[in-house]
């Protein structure tokens, strides 16, 4: 129970500097929402009396606190540059952004796990070298050169799927996984190369282990071996690889949703900052963080149940 609540400290800790530096680097973005909102109609006077109205001619530490005080009661203020409510806005927008990420890591893990188990089984040979090199060039891919290849292939030349747009499963199931076929293969390539890697060297390691050679002495098969004895094993590893993962797969969804022109928080934000919207960059980014600090604080506390002596030691 202490191990618990010392990782709800951290995290609750982690959230609050995050929302400061956040804050900070939020209002280093050059230009003044004022005169973004009003365009050809910036006058000096308009400008003064819209940044009046949006509290913008406070100081910074009065206009943090007001917002974080309107964070943590629930009330993210309202957009400046439409109007509409940013609690809206997350909400129409966050579902299709974890709809990327969940179906990229289920893809992930599904490809990532037979092919570790087979080249496991039998490393050093064509497979295991073969699957070896294939992981290292997803690896070495970042996204966005990814997605444009994809796009030209299974898109332009082959049209088997649409380039960009989203249809939500409540309309047609059918088109969203069309829809989000190539978005989620492409945040899925560089996770399936990191999981892959891992999942197979622990595996090959625990092969050698003294249980799995007095299990294979006595005629049991190493596939056998790997699911029934080391696979539990080697989740550990597994787990906090995943865990690690979460940023760099938000980031990256953030990007793809971009690229494919999917309505995600990544377009909600790369929108909010073009137009200066300093309510939406907060909240967006404050709620990010506490997701990926949330992910990390469970996977932390998910090793006492998958190692007794984590238990044990806490």
């Amino acid at each position: 129970m202490k191990f618990i609540i010392k990782k709800l400290s951290i995290l609750i800790v982690t959230v609050f500097i995050a929302s400061i530096f956040g804050f900070i680097f939020e209002h280093l973005i050059p230009g003044n929402p004022a005169v973004a909102i009003l365009g050809p109609q910036a006058t000096p006077h308009n400008v003064a009396v819209l940044t009046t109205k949006l509290g913008l001619n406070k100081s910074p530490v009065q206009q943090y606190f007001t917002w974080i005080k309107n964070f943590f009661t629930g009330h993210f203020g309202y957009a400046y540059s439409s109007g509409d409510s940013v609690k809206t806005l997350i909400a129409q927008s966050y579902t299709e952004t974890l709809e990327l990420i969940v179906g990229s890591q289920v893809l992930a893990f599904l490809i990532a796990i037979p092919i570790s188990v087979r080249a496991a089984v039998k490393p050093n040979k064509i497979f295991d070298k073969f699957t070896s090199v294939i992981s290292f060039g997803f690896y070495s891919f970042p996204a966005f050169v990814v997605a444009p290849i994809l796009i030209l292939i299974f898109a332009v030349k082959l049209g088997i799927v649409p380039a960009s747009g989203y249809v939500g499963p409540s309309q047609s199931i059918g088109q969203n996984i069309k829809d989000m076929a190539l978005p989620c293969i492409t945040l899925a390539l560089g996770s399936f190369a990191v999981y892959s890697q891992i999942l197979r060297s622990e595996l090959v390691n625990l092969l050698k282990e003294d249980f799995a050679l007095f299990a294979k002495s006595k005629g049991i098969s190493k596939y056998k071996i790997v699911f029934k004895h080391c696979f539990r094993l080697s989740s550990l590893s597994l787990v906090t690889i995943s865990g690690l993962q979460i940023s760099t797969l938000i980031t990256g969804a953030f990007v793809i949703e971009y690229i494919f022109q999917l309505p995600g928080l990544g377009t909600l934000i790369i929108n909010a900052i073009n137009s200066k919207d300093y309510l939406v960059i907060q909240a967006v980014s404050v709620l990010v963080v506490m997701a990926v600090a949330t992910i990390n604080t469970l996977v932390d506390i998910s090793y006492a149940f998958l190692d007794p002596r984590i238990r044990r030691e806490n």
